[in-house]
């Protein structure tokens, strides 16, 4: 009988221990799949992102005439005719990012969405 007992709880063991991995491993793949990124806090908002030429010559211009000499560090706006793809490349960069509920009320994200979206 000790026996019997022993090996149901191995195999109870062995089936909870199985069962908590794949519901694990759901959880993760449900996080990456349901993971909230900065692009759709934008869309939330009604934003779009810029992406014809149209749209990036109008940031491009609305750059240049912004009140801070470099309203994203290290591209200046007096340079942003040369700069143009580093602006591209900062809001590809800063749109991969997962967003934080936090991080929108203290309004860190105005600069993304001032100048990667249209």
């Amino acid at each position: 009988m000790a026996i019997e007992g022993s090996l149901a709880t191995k195999i109870a063991t062995g089936v909870a221990g199985t069962v908590a991995i794949a519901g694990g491993g759901a959880f993760m793949a449900y996080k990456a799949l349901g993971q909230d990124n900065i692009t759709k806090y934008l869309h939330s908002l009604g934003r779009e992102l810029a992406t014809s030429d149209e749209d990036w010559s109008l940031i491009k211009k609305n750059y240049s005439l912004d009140k801070e000499d470099s309203p994203i560090s290290g591209i200046p706006k007096a340079a942003i005719e040369t700069k143009l793809d580093d602006l591209k490349k900062w809001c590809r960069n800063h749109l991969k990012e997962e967003f934080s509920h936090e991080k929108a009320k203290r309004g860190d994200y105005n600069l993304i969405q001032a100048w990667c979206t249209n």
